[in-house]
C-alpha cells in the first residue's frame, strides 16, 4: 500500500514539474504593460465608436486559410455608406504576435472596403478596423473564426 501511494505520488508530482516546464517555456510574455493606461485607452476608444454612430461589419459567410479579400461594410450614424473614409485592417492572433500584420483597405464600392489579407492558419484572429474620415479616427474590434481551405 505504501509502495503505492509513493507511486502515485511520484506521478502526480511528475506531472506537475512536467506543466510547469512546457508552459513556461511556451509563454510568449503577452501580457500589458501598463494595464491602467490599457483600460483607460480602452475606455476612450468605445466612447469614440458610440459618438461616431459608425457602424463596421465584415462580410461573407465563411473566411478560410491563405491569401482572401476581406470585403468591409462601413456605415455612418444613419446606417447609409461612409464613402471617402480611409480605412486600415490589423489582424493578430489571440495568443501569438507572430502572425500580425496591418494591411490597406480600398474602397471598391461606395461604403465597401476591401482589404487583400492573409491569415497563414485557421481558428481565431482577432481584427481591428480603423476607419478615418473628416478629422476622425475610430476603432473597431472583431473577432473572425478562419477555416481551412477547402472547409465551410
Amino acid at each position: 500500500m505504501k509502495a503505492l501511494i509513493v507511486f502515485v505520488t511520484a506521478v502526480a508530482l511528475t506531472a506537475v514539474i512536467g506543466a510547469i516546464v512546457i508552459g513556461s517555456r511556451s509563454f510568449e510574455g503577452i501580457v500589458t504593460k501598463h494595464p491602467y493606461e490599457t483600460g483607460i485607452a480602452w475606455d476612450r476608444t468605445r466612447h469614440e465608436r458610440i459618438e461616431s454612430g459608425w457602424g463596421v461589419r465584415i462580410n461573407g459567410e465563411s473566411i478560410h486559410t491563405g491569401d482572401v479579400s476581406l470585403p468591409i461594410t462601413v456605415t455612418d450614424r444613419e446606417n447609409h455608406a461612409l464613402t471617402g473614409a480611409a480605412v486600415t485592417v490589423t489582424l493578430s492572433r489571440p495568443a501569438s504576435a507572430a502572425y500580425d500584420a496591418t494591411y490597406a483597405a480600398v474602397e471598391s464600392v461606395p461604403g465597401i472596403y476591401t482589404a487583400a489579407a492573409r491569415f497563414p492558419l485557421y481558428g481565431y484572429w482577432d481584427v481591428k478596423i480603423t476607419v478615418s474620415h473628416d478629422k476622425k479616427r475610430v476603432s473597431f474590434d472583431k473577432r473572425l473564426y478562419i477555416t481551412k481551405q477547402g472547409e465551410s
